[in-house]
């Protein structure tokens, strides 16, 4: 069985920024899905400008696979 879930985690406020909150939210994010028995997490995207965001994953043990072309905003 072949199963996607979308997770999506922020911290918008920067009064909490830097304080490891990030770190255990994804820390537990993992667990949980070694307990769903998920072969693989896939990150689908990290904007270029947020450098600590790709180092919290990096330091969790992610790996860049490729880098995207950015995206714009589209008006109609």
């Amino acid at each position: 069985m072949n199963i996607k879930t979308i997770l999506r985690a922020l911290i918008g406020d920067k009064r909490y920024w830097k304080k490891g909150l990030g770190f255990k939210v994804l820390e537990r994010m993992i667990e949980r899905a070694k307990e769903l028995n998920f072969k693989e997490i896939i990150v689908e995207e990290i904007y270029d400008w947020n450098e600590g965001s790709r180092k919290l994953f990096e330091k969790c043990g992610f790996i860049a696979v490729r880098k995207l072309q950015k995206a714009g905003p589209i008006r109609r």
